[in-house]
C-alpha cells in the first residue's frame, strides 16, 4: 500500500470520527478515531519516521479518543485505554532497541586503485565529490573526483604529507620525511613550503583569528607557530610539549589548542595568545594518537597501544570546559584514525592490526559494527561534506574505499 492511499484512509477515518461526533454518535466517532491513529502509527513506523515521534503521536492521539471518547458520555475506556498505551510504550521500547541493528548497516559501495601508497586522506569542505590524498614517498597530494575517480589537480608539497586541512583558502600539509609543512593557496594554485619548525610533523591546525599555523613535531617534542600574516610564512615560535606530540585541536574560541602527548600519555593544553603551555595536563589511557572534537564541549582521546596490555584500545571522552573524564569505550586494540558521522553520535575509526573499521555508538557507549578489509590494513579515513560517504584508505592494497554509512548516519 502507497503513501498516498494510506493518506487517504487516514483523512477517510477522522472525517468520519468528526461526522459521527459532531452528530452526538460519540462510540462510532471514537471507533473511527482509534481506527485513525493505529492507521497513523502503523504507516509513521512503515515509512521510516523516528520510532519515538510515533509513539509519542499515536499515546497522544489515544489520549485524545480517551477525552472526547469521555466527553461524549461512552461508559469505560480506562483498560483500553491503559493496554493500548502500554503497547505503545512497548513497541516505542523495542523499535529504540532494535533502531540500529534493524537499520541497514555500512556497506562498501565502491573502490578506486592507487598507483602508490596513500600517508593521508581529507574530504573537502566545500564539494561532496572531492578528496585530498597524501602520497607516502613522494611530493604530492591529489585532489580526486570521486565520482569519476579522476585527478582534477596536483598539489606540491613537502614528503609523505601524513596531515591534511582546508581552511577557506588554502591546504595546508604536515610533511613528516621533509620536516616542512606546505601552504597552498587554492585560488593562485601555488604552493609555498615552510620548515617546520623541528623533526617530524605529524599534525597541523590553522588559527584564523591570528592567521597562525600551529605544527607537532614528534622529533622534537615542540609546537612550532608559523605566521601567516606577512610576505612569507615563517616560524616565529617554538613551544615545549610533551614527548611525541601527535595530534592538535583548537577550541572554537581560537584561545587553547590540545595537544595529545603519545609517550606521556597526556593531553597538554597551550595558551595561544601567550605561546605557553597552561598549568594542567591531562591524563589519559596509553598512547594517545588523534583528539576528535565530538561537541562544542567534549573530545574524543584516541588511546591507540592500550592494547599492549589489555588487547583493546579506548576511546576516552573529555569534557574541556570541566577538565573532567567522562566516560571510555573499549574496542578492538591498535586504533590508528578516527572521523566522526554528521549526526555526532558515531564515531569511525581504523584498527590496521585487525583489519578492521569499527563503527561506534557514543550514546550507547559501545561498538555497534564492523567492516573487515583482508590483508588490506585500513589506515586513513574522512567523511564526505554530506556526511553520507566514509572514505577509508588501504596501506596494503593501495585502495580508496568508498563505504556507504547508511544509518550509522
Amino acid at each position: 500500500m502507497n503513501s498516498l492511499l494510506f493518506v487517504f484512509i487516514i483523512l477517510s477515518a477522522c472525517g468520519s470520527a468528526v461526522f459521527y461526533f459532531a452528530a452526538n454518535d460519540g462510540q462510532r466517532g471514537a471507533q473511527c478515531m482509534s481506527a485513525c491513529l493505529k492507521l497513523s502509527f502503523i504507516w509513521m513506523l512503515l515509512s521510516g519516521i523516528v520510532p519515538i515521534l510515533a509513539a509519542a503521536l499515536a499515546a497522544t492521539g489515544v489520549l485524545i479518543v480517551f477525552v472526547m471518547a469521555r466527553s461524549a458520555g461512552l461508559p469505560g475506556g480506562k483498560k483500553e485505554l491503559a493496554l493500548f498505551v502500554t503497547a505503545i510504550a512497548a513497541v516505542f521500547i523495542f523499535a529504540q532497541g532494535c533502531s540500529i541493528q534493524g537499520g541497514r548497516m555500512p556497506e562498501k559501495m565502491d573502490e578506486m586503485k592507487l598507483d602508490y601508497t596513500p600517508s593521508s586522506i581529507r574530504a573537502s569542505l566545500f564539494d561532496n565529490n572531492v578528496v585530498y590524498a597524501g602520497t607516502e614517498r613522494d611530493r604530492v597530494v591529489y585532489a580526486y573526483d570521486m565520482s569519476s575517480k579522476t585527478i582534477n589537480a596536483t598539489i606540491a608539497a613537502g614528503y609523505m604529507p601524513v596531515d591534511i586541512i582546508q581552511n577557506g583558502r588554502s591546504i595546508i600539509t604536515a610533511n613528516r620525511t621533509s620536516n616542512s609543512v606546505t601552504i597552498h593557496d587554492l585560488r593562485t594554485g601555488k604552493s609555498e613550503q615552510v620548515q617546520s619548525g623541528g623533526e617530524y610533523p605529524s599534525a597541523v591546525a590553522y588559527n584564523p583569528a591570528r592567521n597562525e599555523v600551529y605544527v607537532t613535531n614528534i622529533g622534537s617534542n615542540n609546537v612550532a607557530v608559523i605566521d601567516l600574516s606577512g610576505n612569507t610564512p615563517e616560524v616565529v615560535a617554538r613551544i615545549l610539549t610533551g614527548k611525541w606530540p601527535s595530534d592538535l585541536y583548537l577550541a572554537p574560541d581560537n584561545r587553547y589548542l590540545y595537544v595529545s602527548c603519545k609517550y606521556t600519555n597526556t593531553v597538554q593544553i597551550i595558551d595561544t595568545q601567550r605561546r605557553l603551555p597552561v598549568f594542567t595536563k591531562v591524563d589519559t589511557g596509553i598512547s594517545p594518537s588523534r583528539l576528535l572534537p565530538i561537541s562544542k564541549r567534549e573530545i574524543a582521546v584516541i588511546n591507540e597501544w592500550e592494547y599492549a596490555f589489555n588487547r583493546s584500545s579506548s576511546i576516552l571522552i573529555f569534557n574541556r570546559i570541566n577538565y573532567g573524564l567522562e566516560y571510555d569505550i573499549l574496542v578492538d586494540g591498535g586504533i590508528f584514525d578516527a572521523a566522526l558521522s554528521k549526526s555526532g553520535r558515531y564515531l569511525y575509526v581504523t584498527v590496521p592490526p585487525k583489519d578492521k573499521v569499527i563503527f561506534v555508538d557514543l550514546k550507547k557507549r559501545e561498538k555497534v559494527y564492523e567492516l573487515k578489509f583482508r590483508d588490506e590494513i585500513p589506515k586513513w579515513l574522512t567523511v564526505s561534506k554530506d556526511g553520507r560517504t566514509l572514505y577509508v584508505a588501504t596501506q596494503q592494497s593501495k585502495r580508496i574505499y568508498y563505504i556507504s554509512v547508511n544509518s550509522l548516519l
